[in-house]
């Protein structure tokens, strides 16, 4: 009888080694190491977005393995739209670097917040993406005088928007203009002489658009008579 129970004990003595061999070798259950992340670094695509990276590392304790813990990051910007990354670090590595998209916003900064998490221990950063100018030009106003004086160019800058600018309108006007558009250069030129004392003053809108996603259109108002 008693060697019975000694065979028992000895059973569970085995079992319960073996379930702490089993934790102190890491894995999903070692979650009480330390978890940082690095401070994102932002790119712009020129399209509207940004690129946002940033690295989570997570680092065991003393004997213990990064292996199988997984990480749950997130990110949310200034609209409330979170993005979450799920990753299980191996053997091999016990750091990644994680890349999100984030549209730039029109008129305001995009405050972005990012959030990594290990069973309720967390690391967090915080970073801004600048916003987009809206696009703005003066206007082009001829006056009747230039009508009569064929080659007369007039011209406006175009300011905020994203990357190059395009001309979506046609580049003549009512027979008696051209446009042309040079990076940020609009210009308008009287292509022939108008004779007689009852001209008309007309205006025409000339549209520019961006390259963000979806495209930003400017329209710019050109005075001219004929």
């Amino acid at each position: 009888m008693k060697s019975s129970k000694l065979v028992i004990i000895l059973l569970l003595s085995i079992f319960v080694m073996s379930l702490q061999a089993c934790g102190d070798a890491g894995g999903s259950s070692d979650t009480g190491g330390a978890l940082t992340m690095t401070d994102p670094a932002l790119t712009s695509n020129n399209d509207g977005t940004y690129t946002v990276k940033t690295t989570v590392t997570y680092v065991p304790r003393v004997g213990k393995s990064a292996e199988g813990v997984v990480v749950t990051t997130t990110l949310t910007d200034s609209n409330g739209f979170p993005v979450s990354n799920k990753h299980t670090f191996t053997s091999g590595s016990n750091s990644v670097t994680l890349t999100f998209i984030v549209n730039q916003l029109t008129g305001s900064s995009n405050q972005i917040y990012l959030v990594s998490n290990i069973d309720g221990m967390s690391a967090s950063v915080i970073a801004t993406i600048p916003p987009i100018s809206p696009m703005s030009a003066n206007g082009i106003d001829f006056v009747a005088g230039d009508a009569v004086a064929p080659g007369t160019t007039k011209t406006t800058v175009i300011t905020g928007g994203v990357g190059t600018y395009s001309l979506t309108s046609p580049s003549t006007v009512d027979g008696v203009l051209t446009v042309s558009l040079a990076g940020s250069t609009l210009s308008v030129t009287y292509v022939s002489a108008l004779i007689g004392d009852s001209l008309t003053q007309l205006t025409a809108n000339v549209t520019i658009t961006d390259q963000a996603n979806p495209v930003h259109t400017l329209s710019i108002p050109v005075t001219y008579f004929k």
